[in-house]
């Protein structure tokens, strides 16, 4: 098979001759590390074997660069494809699970010429917006794909479907809609989670979840849909009866979870145990509640990198007309608790 050098090596050439012109700017050791987990020796001793063959070239503080040896014509570059990407809010995004997802989508993004928008809808409908940028890019057709993180309503998800774009969704799918999803596996998590909690001796158990009624409302499956239906499933294992009152609905932003925490703990009868799926907000309710109530949380972002990649893979796999041989794609993980 060869030393990884050479292996790493083959791949860069081959990239260099699909993705690249002379002059351009070729990637960085670090990037390359990252991205093809090898150690530094092998990525240097890759390096310099393309600069021995004349593919690459090093100019002293402004990077490595790609050589003239690399002869195509740039009409054989594929065209630069626009994608939406589709989101509740601005605050979104700074959450450390969706930032992770969508680190992922921007580098597979780099490694295949797709450049990015963002659309935070801010709970707008698109068709009722119609002076929108997300409504005319729709419209005006100037997006070639979209990844939905939020779910919409029927009747802006039926006008992107009319257009004939791409979408993929991220964390949620549509009752009886044919568009691939990206999920992880959160109903088995859900499960396992409350049934450790009950063998430890906790009865009560609150969930701070995401707004599921929402996505009931308009026929959206919702991981936080799926989360409670494991929930369910462990309470009815051990025979305990499901309670309304445990469940608080919540769009993970720091304030309102805090609220939603002492509305909680403040009922007649409390729970004994909280899951809080937001792994950001953790740390500062174990803190605040002290040891009274017992807070579960994992740790979903070490995932959300590959999900961003998978969510870019599939979605570039409609563009290009591909079968997708399954709409529901489960990205599994084992827990890591925080």
């Amino acid at each position: 098979m060869g030393p990884n050098y050479i292996k790493l090596k083959k791949v860069l050439e081959k990239e260099i001759k699909e993705k690249f012109k002379p002059g351009d700017l070729f990637y960085s050791q670090n990037y390359l590390m990252k991205k093809f987990k090898y150690s530094t020796v092998t990525v240097i001793n890759a390096l310099k074997e393309l600069e021995r063959e004349g593919y690459i070239y090093r100019i002293q503080g402004k990077g490595t660069f790609v050589s003239s040896l690399v002869e195509r014509e740039i009409s054989e570059r594929e065209e630069v494809k626009n994608i939406g990407i589709v989101f509740r809010n601005v605050n979104y995004i700074t959450h450390p699970y969706i930032k992770k997802v969508i680190e992922g989508i921007e580098v597979y993004g780099m490694e295949n010429n797709y450049h990015f928008f963002f659309y935070p809808l801010g709970g707008r409908t698109i068709t009722g917006e119609n002076g929108s940028l997300f409504f005319k890019a729709i419209e005006n057709r100037e997006l070639d794909g979209i990844i939905m993180f939020d779910f919409i309503n029927r009747r802006d998800l039926n006008f992107i479907i009319e257009k004939n774009i791409p979408v993929v969704c991220v964390g949620h799918y549509y009752k009886g809609v044919d568009i691939p999803a990206i999920l992880t596996d959160e109903e088995r998590i859900a499960e396992q989670i409350t049934e450790e909690l009950i063998l430890n001796g906790h009865k009560r158990i609150g969930v701070i979840t995401g707004p599921v009624s929402q996505a009931i409302l308009i026929g959206a499956i919702s991981s936080s849909l799926l989360f409670l239906e494991g929930y369910k499933e462990a309470l009815k294992k051990y025979n305990i009866e499901y309670e309304k009152d445990l469940i608080k609905e919540s769009d993970f932003e720091g304030e309102k979870i805090l609220d939603l925490v002492n509305n909680l703990i403040s009922i007649e009868n409390p729970p004994d145990a909280i899951i809080l799926i937001d792994e950001a907000m953790a740390k500062e309710i174990k803190s605040f509640l002290g040891k009274d109530i017992f807070i579960k949380s994992i740790k979903f972002s070490y995932i959300g990198e590959d999900i961003g990649k998978k969510a870019m893979e599939t979605l570039e796999k409609i563009i290009r007309k591909e079968e997708i041989l399954d709409n529901r794609i489960v990205i599994p993980f084992k827990m890591e608790e925080i």
